[in-house]
């Protein structure tokens, strides 16, 4: 008898410890990391509308370094597969600075070497995230997190043409 009391007090204090402590479904929890906004400022949703998760950055790899004589292809995927309307935007800004949208793209890998051919070489960030294409009478909306930003050292592009007059020469010599 005493050995079953004993039994029963560890069965006891087993599913006192095993309770369910996660929060009630209407709770609002802190989104996971991946969640956060980051430089491409996710855009506020209506209420009751919710972001679908982020895509995920492939190549180049955070830190990567290219030759833009070479090609520049950033590539990445999601979750699933692009409904009508939907278009994956890709941005891109030099660290610290305003994003700017390189293009819309249903494809979930994008050649931008032209993009970078008229830019001074250095470091830039870019990340991707899901918009909808506009209904009539709306704006288009941002329907997923933005990714995580990477950054890639971009090299090989032609210095901007100077704008110093050129030399003159000396009328005494």
């Amino acid at each position: 008898m005493r050995t079953l009391t004993l039994l029963l007090i560890v069965l006891l204090a087993g599913c006192a410890l095993a309770e369910d402590t996660s929060p009630p479904p209407d709770s609002q929890a802190d989104p996971p990391d991946s969640a956060l906004p980051n430089l491409a400022q996710d855009t506020p949703t209506p209420q009751g509308e919710v972001l679908d998760a982020a895509p995920k950055l492939l190549d180049p790899v955070e830190g990567a370094s290219l030759d833009v004589s070479e090609g520049v292809r950033l590539a990445w995927v999601w979750h699933r597969n692009l409904q009508p309307g939907e278009y994956f935007e890709v941005l891109v800004a030099r660290p610290g600075g305003v994003l700017q949208r390189v293009s819309l793209s249903q494809s979930n890998v994008l050649n931008v070497t032209d993009w970078f051919l008229p830019q001074r070489p250095g470091v830039f960030a870019w990340t991707v995230r899901v918009i909808k294409e506009r209904q009539q009478g709306s704006a288009e909306r941002q329907i997923s997190f933005s990714a995580d930003e990477f950054t890639l050292e971009v090299t090989g592009m032609q210095p901007p043409e100077s704008a110093s007059s050129p030399p003159t020469s000396n009328p005494e010599g």
